[in-house]
């Protein structure tokens, strides 16, 4: 299991709240089509990396950083839209110089954003390399890199993300529909979820057994710890978000709503490093706490 998504006492506290805009649709400029598009007549399947939109799976390692991989992959969704280059941005900037979070250590989406926005900029991966840290070793954070990220302040192009803030999409179970409207219009989706269970999935969506029964559902999709741990058989608490990940999809599949989830432990997790839930029922509290960055203008 990742270290949870939130700060030392894993409560979230996002003061004053900038609500995301229903009408706002940054995909608009590049996509007129989608304009249109509203929850009543929205495909019944898509999918942001089939249009360029979503960089390759990464690996979070043994540090607690998937608050800093769900940012900066909003970030690039964001990017993308705005530029129509899709650059991978650097992670190991939050882990190392976001003040307003906790390293290896947890944090917290929104507050990474408005990092970014207070900040300046974010780097690209390949200025900044990942490097991870085994926490059980007790390895200090590395120190932030100043003069390399001050050396970029007054850059601009592709390798480099200017965002204004964020805005708040989603927190609760009413806004769930809502959300993959606003997805589809403006980009994926940092999200907070509870990750009960993400250990030992395989593949499958989750929770549609509650509608197909769990020969549709593939009995193996997550397989249970070898000790017989029955916690596995527990629902996610969709209340307790400890894990940062990316929305980058929604689809249908012979009845069952699903979200498709890109998660940070490597391609050889899941299906290709994703994750599919079931849509529609706040599962694992996948509509509880969404956020996503605001693009500004160098």
């Amino acid at each position: 299991r990742a270290p949870p998504a939130g700060g030392d006492d894993g409560e979230i506290s996002v003061g004053q709240v900038e609500w995301a805009d229903i009408d706002m649709c940054a995909a608009c400029e590049r996509y007129p089509g989608f304009k249109k598009y509203t929850s009543e007549n929205r495909p019944d399947n898509f999918d942001w990396r089939d249009l360029g939109a979503v960089t390759e799976v990464k690996n979070q390692k043994y540090c607690g950083s998937c608050w800093t991989f769900s940012t900066a992959q909003d970030i690039e969704g964001t990017h993308f839209l705005a530029t129509g280059n899709l650059t991978s941005f650097s992670e190991q900037q939050f882990v190392a110089c976001d003040t307003y979070n906790y390293g290896c250590d947890g944090g917290w989406m929104f507050a990474a954003m408005q990092y970014v926005a207070d900040f300046g900029i974010l780097v690209s991966e390949e200025a900044y390399p990942y490097m991870g840290v085994m926490m059980t070793y007790n390895l200090p954070t590395p120190t932030c890199d100043t003069d390399l990220l001050n050396s970029k302040l007054e850059g601009d192009g592709d390798d480099i993300a200017h965002i204004e803030g964020y805005q708040m999409v989603a927190m609760g179970a009413e806004y769930e529909d809502l959300m993959a409207t606003y997805m589809l219009k403006n980009g994926p989706l940092s999200i907070a979820i509870n990750a009960n269970g993400m250990d030992y999935y395989v593949h499958g969506i989750v929770g549609c057994e509650t509608i197909a029964g769990s020969e549709y559902c593939e009995a193996g999709a997550i397989d249970a710890p070898s000790d017989g741990d029955s916690t596995m058989e527990h629902t996610c608490n969709p209340t307790d978000l400890d894990h940062g990940v990316l929305l980058v999809a929604y689809g249908e599949q012979d009845g069952v709503d699903y979200w498709v989830i890109k998660n940070s432990w490597a391609e050889t997790w899941g299906e290709d490093g994703y994750y599919r839930i079931e849509r529609g029922v706040n599962k694992c509290g996948v509509s509880n706490f969404a956020q996503h960055s605001v693009y500004k203008k160098a």
